[in-house]
């Protein structure tokens, strides 16, 4: 007799069983929401990320989360045409409800989320049930701490870290380190004048504006501009004679699947990353202050 393995489908809700602020109001939503023939936790909480991640591209989000219930409102009645009025309404409020429940996850003070989860609570102080929904997860909240599980502080809503130019060029050095300078030196290829300049070369590169903020466009997958960084090197090999190499065997020496053809130091095509010829003399330059 041969037995079948069965096929199991992992519930939606799964994907949020890591995020503890989830586990702390999914019972909760299913009592007061799902129950009821509403929407199920992770849906309502998907929601509830969909509605921040909008909240980080508008300059006033307090005042444009109450337009947005609006919105949600709406959403909701064309997504659940038999659902009546009031229960869109009530699934709306839950929507929000999460919402500002992972706002105040974040413990910076003061918390600069403050009047957004203040307009959020005006809006949900119509809620009929929210005193009762509060006090289902908070107790939810005691009874998972007093297993372990706690919530770990998060700002949604901060905005992302703008790199300076000063980490740009000390992050792109160190890639370039790895995966441009050493390779290039241990193989021997960097000519004897050059050898003790060869990364000296590049921190100047790096320090220059212009051809720093090339540098940081990232071509072929890579988190630095690739391309110009071939560039630089055909530079180096045919121009100055930093380096000893033909441009096939530096490629295989750096691992490149097939980057030989932006080793040219030709401009205005799509091989060449260089926008001017006044960017390509500010390279030469450099190269030609460190010949020894």
């Amino acid at each position: 007799m041969t037995i079948i393995p069965l096929k199991f489908q992992i519930p939606d809700f799964e994907r949020y069983t890591n995020d503890q602020q989830f586990i702390n109001v999914s019972n909760a939503l299913l009592r007061i929401e799902t129950d009821q023939g509403g929407l199920k936790p992770e849906e309502l909480w998907e929601q509830a990320e969909n509605l921040l991640e909008s909240l980080k591209y508008v300059s006033r989000p307090e005042i444009t989360v109450k337009r947005l219930f609006s919105q949600i409102v709406d959403g909701l009645k064309e997504q659940l045409p038999e659902r009546s009025p009031k229960q869109i309404l009530h699934t709306a409020y839950c929507i929000l409800f999460c919402a500002v429940y992972i706002l105040c996850a974040n413990d910076e003070e003061p918390d600069p989320n403050q009047e957004i989860i203040e307009s959020i609570c005006e809006v949900l102080a119509n809620m009929p049930d929210i005193v009762p929904l509060f006090q289902f997860v908070e107790k939810t909240e005691d009874e998972q701490e007093a297993k372990g599980f706690s919530v770990k502080p998060r700002n949604v809503l901060a905005k992302p870290h703008k790199e300076t130019a000063k980490e740009a060029a000390i992050r792109i050095k160190e890639i370039l380190k790895q995966d441009i300078i050493e390779p290039i030196v241990n193989a021997g290829y960097v000519q004897p004048a050059y050898k003790k300049e060869f990364i000296i070369i590049w921190e100047d590169i790096l320090a220059d504006k212009t051809l720093l903020e090339l540098m940081r466009r990232e071509e072929f997958g890579k988190t630095y501009n690739l391309k110009l960084v071939v560039n630089i090197l055909a530079l180096m090999t045919y121009n100055r004679r930093v380096l000893n190499v033909s441009p096939n065997k530096l490629d295989k020496t750096l691992c490149r699947p097939t980057h030989y053809k932006y080793f040219t130091t030709e401009l205005g095509n799509t091989y060449s990353a260089f926008k001017s010829s006044n960017e390509q003399a500010i390279v030469k330059t450099i190269i030609e202050k460190h010949n020894k």
